[in-house]
């Protein structure tokens, strides 16, 4: 562990003055769902708008699963969109990374929050814990809008975030909450700061860090959220302390994690498409029955329809197959293979012969790679209750495997994808009654390197 002084630029500081003349700041140590889900890019109510989105968008996992079922086309999705928060990846990407630091993060979330009315001369209550109270006001979160999605998803509160409000809207503000402490001085702020030394390749020992605030190409220096009418301490890099090479040590975590996202979801991606995704259940007519009913419904809410039973909602989900889970036994799983031979005498006639000769080589990249239609399918199966050993065993210790032995109303099986990191053995409620294992992962077999995550009663029950 490296032990270091962490000192807040002269620039730095000077940017920040105006910020804390201009801004009361507070250190949340735990930011409720409540006004976390106040910016999350959906209407109300907030969870499900979220997950509706994530599961039924045309980045959800339904719609398209189909860009990464090979790592050809991992490349070329990554390549494509890079840090678009919306794509899956980032989306799965995410939530596998608050799990694996129990969303405490190096860097802190960003709220910052003002009265929907601002020329009510009365006082206000701001209860961070109440839906209610939070209504009245604008939120607005960023930096950390993947973090702040991912907490609402996994119901489970952030650990380090900053709050921020206008003091002309605090005077007419009581403020409500749990682990708040108001931050007066760029030294109790720089304490919610963290560097990340996986990303310094020198594996120097720092005795001190510059931290950075500045950002010249915002006006005054400083990120800004406008709606707010408030300034942002918006961290811009990390460096050790007087330290000037031909490349400068950054160790800032940002600086990994675009390229991160792809690396850790490929991994994770080889687990997923190497078996049938197996649902064992000592409940398969109740479980089929709840599954559907929470399909419509998400499908509803995408939709704009208040009816989850109208019509359109049904003739939606079937023409798009989010249900079509039946007679998965045989056949290709994973469908059919897609090859570039169906372009037939298009490259005779159409190609020039540069693109001829791009074509012939993608088709030598390709060749090797298994390339399918995929669709998203659960082969639900009845079972006795058993142990996670024994579910891994019977998953012949390959791909992933979901385990669901009591009510699961509220959640849909699909949402437990998105719950478990390539190097994690399991993830589970609380009870042990509903799962998804990692059926690859080196435990079940060795008994070592064991990992799990424990979903929060909210997770099932919200």
């Amino acid at each position: 562990m490296n032990s270091y002084k962490k000192i807040v630029t002269p620039e730095s500081k000077s940017a920040l003055k105006k910020l804390f003349e201009e801004s009361v700041v507070f250190k949340v140590c735990k930011m409720p769902l409540e006004t976390a889900g106040g910016d999350v890019g959906v209407l109300s109510p907030k969870l499900d708008g979220l997950r509706a989105k994530w599961l039924f968008d045309r980045n959800g996992i339904y719609n398209s699963l189909v860009q990464y079922n090979s790592f050809p086309r991992r490349v070329q999705e990554y390549t494509y969109h890079g840090d678009f928060l919306h794509t899956l990846r980032q989306r799965i990407n995410i939530i596998h990374e608050m799990i694996s630091c129990d969303l405490d993060t190096f860097m802190p979330v960003h709220y910052s929050i003002r009265p929907r009315d601002p020329f009510l001369n009365k006082q206000l209550e701001l209860n961070l814990n109440d839906s209610a109270s939070i209504s009245k006001f604008y939120v607005v979160t960023h930096p950390g809008q993947t973090r702040t999605q991912a907490s609402v998803f996994l119901q489970s509160e952030l650990k380090n975030t900053l709050l921020y409000i206008n003091k002309k809207f605090f005077k007419n503000i009581t403020l409500i909450g749990d682990g708040i402490t108001q931050i007066k001085t760029p030294e109790q702020l720089v304490e919610s700061y963290f560097p990340d030394f996986s990303v310094d390749e020198t594996k120097g020992e720092w005795p001190s860090l510059d931290f950075d605030f500045v950002l010249p190409w915002h006006e005054g220096g400083l990120k800004r959220h406008e709606t707010n009418e408030t300034y942002i301490a918006k961290c811009n890099n990390i460096n050790p302390s007087n330290y000037f090479a031909d490349r400068r040590v950054s160790l800032h975590p940002t600086n990994k994690y675009s390229i991160a996202s792809f690396i850790e979801t490929d991994k994770f991606w080889n687990i997923f498409f190497n078996s049938k995704l197996n649902v064992y259940t000592s409940l398969e007519s109740e479980l089929k029955f709840t599954f559907h009913e929470q399909i419509y419904r998400l499908v509803a809410k995408l939709l704009g329809k208040d009816n989850f039973r109208d019509d359109s909602v049904g003739q939606f989900i079937y023409t798009m197959g989010y249900l079509d889970y039946e007679n998965m036994e045989t056949g290709n799983y994973w469908g059919e293979l897609t090859s570039f031979d169906r372009l037939g005498s298009i490259t005779q006639t159409y190609f020039t012969d540069k693109q001829r000769k791009y074509y012939e080589s993608l088709l030598e990249e390709y060749k090797n790679f298994k390339i399918s239609n995929t669709k998203l399918r659960f082969n639900i199966l009845q079972s006795d209750i058993k142990s996670f050993e024994e579910y891994a065993k019977m998953n012949a210790y390959t791909g992933l495997c979901i385990v669901v032995n009591k009510h699961m109303k509220h959640r849909t099986i699909t949402e437990l994808l998105f719950c478990i990191p390539h190097n994690y053995a399991l993830s589970r409620s609380e009870d042990n009654q509903i799962a998804i294992i990692n059926c690859q992962h080196p435990y079940w077999q060795t008994k070592k390197d064991f990992k799990e995550y424990v979903f929060t009663e909210k997770f099932f029950n919200a």
